[in-house]
């Protein structure tokens, strides 16, 4: 059971049949923390990134969740300058 709210990553998860996200959900480890972590190169376990760096966190799942929904490079932009 999956709270709906995240159900997003599951789903391109399901389609894409990719193993690497396949592995990060199955671990429970945060896929927008995971996302932060790669973009800002971070080095902290994706699961903590949410509490100790929220900034990076709300650009990585809202950018992310853009891509998923098709937004190009001009809400992307915004995205950045929203948070720049």
């Amino acid at each position: 059971v999956y709270d709906e709210a995240a159900i997003e990553p599951h789903i391109v998860c399901y389609y894409t049949e990719d193993r690497t996200l396949y592995d990060l959900l199955s671990s429970g480890a945060s896929f927008h923390g995971f996302n932060a972590g790669v973009i800002f190169g971070l080095r902290l376990h994706p699961n903590e990134v949410k509490e100790l760096r929220a900034l990076e966190y709300k650009v990585a799942k809202e950018g992310g969740l853009s891509v998923l929904y098709g937004a190009g490079a001009r809400r992307l932009q915004l995205i950045g300058i929203k948070y720049g």
